[in-house]
């Protein structure tokens, strides 16, 4: 048994760019040793809607794991098999969001606070002594009622759900998330250093140059009209290996 676990998540039949990216991370796990698990349908309830599903790691389900990676579906693995549980931070931070300046907030506007942490929903790692404490507020039907739009729902629960335990209470910035620095919303920035969402959680293309993945990324994030290059750059990575 191993002690860690990526997960990811998807509602009906897989397109071609999941399934290769599925093999991509299924390979990742292999190769550092840990478990891999693909996620479907809607185990915390039809009515969250689909998004949110991938709150499923807070579930005792995966209590065995000390931690469990939700990466999104459109994130595929490289070669470059850095171990992505030596890093302590929970996620990206989503600054805008934190402020009230996008979707996320709209998404169930009773759970938001202004400046509350809140991540980007397409790579969060979770300890278990966090999931527990979220589990003790996690009631699916309840929060259910509070989103209006599963699109961003899986962001805005997670961050009310972070606050009412109080995990991030006492945690800087720099040591939640892999970009920023600072000490609230108010003055939240990117960071010049350390900036391990390169590694991680960023985009390799058709991005604004502060999201932009490194050349030695071991996670690339091909989100919106990306995901059909999913299968493109796997091939020129892996070749027919994969």
């Amino acid at each position: 048994m191993t002690n860690n676990i990526i997960l990811q998540h998807w509602n009906g039949p897989l397109p071609y760019w999941a399934e290769i990216a599925k093999k991509t991370v299924e390979k990742y796990a292999h190769v550092i040793g840990c478990d891999y698990e693909l996620v479907t349908g809607h185990p915390l309830g039809e009515a969250l809607g689909p998004n949110p599903q991938k709150l499923v790691y807070i579930t005792d389900k995966y209590d065995q794991y000390d931690k469990v990676l939700m990466l999104d579906m459109d994130i595929m693995a490289t070669d470059v098999y850095a171990n992505v549980f030596h890093r302590p931070e929970i996620g990206v931070l989503h600054d805008r969001a934190m402020k009230g300046k996008s979707l996320t907030p709209k998404a169930a506007p009773e759970l938001f606070t202004l400046g509350m942490p809140i991540f980007f929903g397409n790579y969060i790692m979770t300890n278990k002594d966090q999931r527990i404490a979220m589990r003790e507020y996690a009631d699916w039907d309840w929060l259910a009622t509070k989103v209006i739009d599963s699109y961003s729902g899986d962001e805005i629960v997670l961050a009310w759900l972070l606050k009412q335990a109080n995990i991030l209470k006492d945690m800087a910035i720099e040591d939640m998330c892999m970009r920023c620095t600072g000490t609230s919303y108010k003055d939240i920035t990117f960071r010049t250093k350390n900036r391990w969402d390169r590694k991680f959680t960023n985009i390799p293309f058709d991005a604004d140059h502060t999201c932009i993945a490194d050349e030695d990324a071991t996670f690339l994030h091909f989100g919106q009209n990306r995901k059909n290059s999913i299968p493109k750059y796997a091939e020129k990575i892996f070749g027919l290996l994969l």
